[in-house]
C-alpha cells in the first residue's frame, strides 16, 4: 500500500464503523492525519491570526476527526478487539479539558487556585494519566498484526494482497 491508497480509503470510508483496516492502512492515515494536524496552525499563522484563519484550522480538524476514529476502530476489528476501546480514550479526555480550560484562566485572574480548583486538577490529573494509559494500550494493539483470515468483523484485509491465507 503507497501513501495516496490508505488516505483516498480512509476518506471514502469517512464514517464507516464495520469492517477492519491494515496496519499499513492504519498508520499511514495516522501520519498523514498528523502532517495535516502539524500544518493546520500554518494556516492560521498566515491568515495573520484572524478569525477566517481560526474557523479554517478547526474545521480542517474536525474533518479528519470521523474518519481518523472510524479507521482506528476498524484497526481494532483487524486484531479482533472491539471498537469501543476508542471511547475509553474520548471519555476522560473531555472532562480533563474542560476542568484544565476553567482553571487556567482562574489561575491568571489571581484567583485562589485552592480548595475545589486543586480537587478539580487532581481529578484532570487522573483523567489525563488514565488517557496515556489507554493510548500506551491502544497503541501496542495498532502495532500488532491483524487476525490471518475472516473474523468476526469480516474478512481478512490483506487476504488479496497476501492470498487467501496469509503468513
Amino acid at each position: 500500500m503507497n501513501f495516496g491508497e490508505p488516505i483516498r480509503t480512509c476518506l471514502s470510508k469517512y464514517a464507516t464503523f464495520s469492517g477492519r483496516a491494515s496496519r499499513s492502512e492504519y498508520w499511514y492515515f495516522s501520519l498523514f492525519g498528523s502532517i495535516v494536524a502539524l500544518a493546520s496552525p500554518l494556516i492560521y499563522s498566515v491568515t495573520a491570526r484572524n478569525t477566517v484563519g481560526f474557523a479554517i484550522n478547526v474545521i480542517i480538524n474536525l474533518v479528519l476527526l470521523l474518519p481518523y476514529l472510524a479507521v482506528s476502530v476498524r484497526r481494532l476489528h483487524d486484531i479482533d478487539r472491539t471498537g469501543w476501546w476508542v471511547l475509553l480514550l474520548w471519555i476522560p479526555f473531555i472532562p480533563a479539558l474542560l476542568i484544565f480550560t476553567t482553571v487556567e484562566p482562574a489561575a491568571q485572574a489571581d484567583v485562589s487556585v485552592t480548595g475545589p480548583w486543586l480537587v478539580a486538577v487532581a481529578i484532570a490529573f487522573v483523567l489525563m494519566v488514565w488517557c496515556l494509559v489507554i493510548l500506551f494500550v491502544l497503541m501496542v494493539w495498532s502495532c500488532r498484526r491483524g487476525t490471518i483470515g475472516p473474523n468476526r468483523y469480516g474478512p481478512d484485509p490483506l487476504a488479496d494482497v497476501l492470498g487467501a491465507t496469509p503468513t
